[in-house]
């Protein structure tokens, strides 16, 4: 079943920001009755507060400590077999 709702909405084409090309505003109907222009002006101080959409973090991979040594002792094992090889 589709019911029919008025909803008073404001409509913003020029956000100001190269992320986002329109921005629509659902008045609340407790609200609807303030003169428009103060909806306009509270709807571009909420889109003007919005910035830039956030950037997605690349996860750091960090080798844990125990790791290194264990690293460490691996190559340097590897490194001693390769010079007694070289003099037997």
């Amino acid at each position: 079943m589709i019911r029919g709702v008025n909803k008073q909405i404001i409509e913003i084409n020029d956000t100001g920001s190269k992320y986002f090309e329109k921005a629509l505003l659902f008045v609340s109907s407790s609200y609807s009755s303030q003169s428009t222009h103060k909806l306009q002006n509270e709807a571009v101080k909420i889109v003007n507060s919005f910035g830039a959409p956030p950037i997605a973090k690349r996860k750091k991979y960090r080798i844990s400590r125990r790791a290194l040594i264990a690293l460490i002792i691996l190559l340097s094992a590897a490194l001693a077999v390769s010079v007694v090889m070289q003099i037997i």
